[in-house]
This record gives structure tokens, C-alpha cells and sequence, in this order.
């Protein structure tokens, strides 16, 4: 694969928590992966890592509030027409 075909690396969602700790969100195909990271004097470093399969993650959403996704189907119709 060439260097033009390689496809761009996708960026994290960041979000920045209390002393000094830094969740990264990476969303790919077919599971989310949350990174906890702390800032340090070196660097950063990863406390934990966690995968979560996309399918699950959906299936515990609706099981827990299944109002919301009345909604996002709603908008999702709409986007469709």
C-alpha cells in the first residue's frame, strides 16, 4: 500500500479528568476502546485500558433506557427521506 492509500489514523476523543488524568476515546470497527492515562513528569502514562464491543455497549443502552433510542430512531428516519 502506497503511502497516499494508507488511511489516516483517527484521532481519539480526549477528555480531560481530574488530578491530571486524560481519557482517550477511540471508536472503531466493532468496539470502543477507553484509555485512562495520567500525566506525569515523563510523560504520559496508562493506568487502564478497556474494550468494549460496540453490539454489547448498544444492547446495555437500550436494556437501560430504551426512551432514548425512540428519539435517535426518529432523526435517523428523518436523515434518511
Amino acid at each position: 500500500m502506497s503511502e497516499k492509500e494508507k488511511p489516516e489514523k483517527e484521532k481519539p476523543i480526549t477528555i480531560k479528568g481530574e488530578n491530571k488524568t486524560i481519557l482517550s476515546i477511540f471508536i472503531g470497527e466493532g468496539k470502543i476502546t477507553l484509555t485512562v492515562s495520567r500525566k506525569g513528569e515523563s510523560g504520559f502514562d496508562r493506568i487502564d485500558r478497556y474494550v468494549i464491543p460496540t453490539d454489547y455497549l448498544l444492547f446495555k443502552l437500550f436494556e437501560k433506557n430504551r426512551g432514548s433510542f425512540s428519539g435517535i430512531c426518529e432523526i435517523i428516519e428523518k436523515i434518511e427521506e
